[in-house]
Formats: C-alpha cells, sequence, structure tokens
C-alpha cells in the first residue's frame, strides 16, 4: 500500500503544478496585450 501512495502522490503533485503552470501562462497573456495598450493605444 505504501509504494501505491508513493507513485500516486507524485501524480497529483504534477497536477497540481500544471494547473500552477497553466494559472501563470494565463496571466502572462493577460499581462501582455496590458504591456502593448501602454506601448501603442490603437490596440483594443
Amino acid at each position: 500500500m505504501k509504494r501505491d501512495l508513493s507513485s500516486v502522490k507524485p501524480d497529483m503533485r504534477q497536477m497540481k503544478w500544471k494547473a500552477y503552470g497553466m494559472k501563470t501562462d494565463v496571466q502572462g497573456i493577460k499581462q501582455e496585450p496590458q504591456k502593448r495598450q501602454g506601448c501603442s493605444p490603437k490596440l483594443p
């Protein structure tokens, strides 16, 4: 049973890190347009 738990925990951690990475990517994409607005107000 311990071996099974040890094999499941890394998977859960990977899922959390992947979710965190996706969140940071989305935030970065949202921040890029804001920076572009300051450089070129023509963009929405």
